[in-house]
């Protein structure tokens, strides 16, 4: 390889990876009282970018093989036959439950560090950030084989859009992770992943119009998620700040 190239190989994993850096430092310090340790997120964040993005591909596959050998024949002939529709089962359906588990089963690397409720919120974005990283790497590079305007398109768009809808989605499979893990009895994972499957599976579908006002809907709609998000982090930091002091006066 000659300097040249090295240099859009550089340019192709920074534009793809310090988006994603960005926002860890900010979700990261949303929380105002014992701030997760860099090391444990960096371990997160890393764990998505390489083996979330495995993993999310290999569940992938095994959910379309299903699908084929398993799915009635008049539901099969519906979906598979037609491109459209078969495009869009794989982008809503088969891509968010197989990501998200994916994604998921990151948020356990923190191991003891995840230890507030809000950690799982913390740990999730981390996880789901690591792993939008890779895959925006892989479409920027894709798009950049076709022109440096579409690069350029393909990185802001993505950088505001699903890198915030990575974070936001798996970070609520985090919070169903850290409730069970914190509060025990009568707090489930199911019901958090199920919603995190959801949120990706609702912005595929505005995402996958092919219209300006989807791609608006799918920006807007990963805004608000990562806002609730940080919402309900400083909600449960709050908390863990009261119930230290109440401490310290008992």
């Amino acid at each position: 390889m000659n300097g040249t190239t090295w240099m859009v190989y550089i340019i192709l994993f920074v534009v793809a990876f310090l988006p994603s850096v960005a926002y860890i430092v900010w979700i990261r310090n949303t929380e105002r009282y014992e701030r997760e340790p860099w090391g444990t997120i960096f371990k997160t964040f890393i764990w998505g970018a390489i083996f979330g993005v495995i993993l999310g591909v290999l569940f992938s596959l095994i959910l379309i093989v299903l699908f084929d050998f398993a799915a009635p024949e008049r539901v099969y002939n519906a979906i598979a036959e037609d491109e459209g529709y078969y495009s869009l089962f794989l982008a809503c359906i088969i891509a968010p439950i197989a990501e998200e588990a994916a994604k998921g089963i990151g948020v356990f690397t923190a191991g003891s560090e995840l230890d507030e409720v809000e950690d799982g919120l913390i740990y999730g974005a981390s996880v789901g950030l690591g792993f939008a990283a890779t895959e925006n790497l892989l479409y920027g590079y894709i798009a950049l084989q076709e022109s440096v305007a579409l690069f350029i398109a393909t990185a802001i768009v993505r950088s505001i859009s699903s890198a915030l809808l990575h974070a936001s989605a798996t970070s609520a499979t985090g919070y169903g992770i850290a409730k069970k893990k914190i509060l025990g009895k009568g707090h489930f994972i199911l019901p958090y992943l199920l919603l995190a499957v959801v949120m990706h599976g609702l912005f595929n579908l505005f995402a996958s119009m092919g219209t300006l006002f989807g791609l608006l809907l799918a920006i807007m709609f990963a805004i608000v998620a990562i806002e609730f998000t940080r919402h309900k982090i400083h909600q449960w930091d709050a908390t863990s700040i009261l119930q230290d002091r109440w401490r310290g006066h008992m």
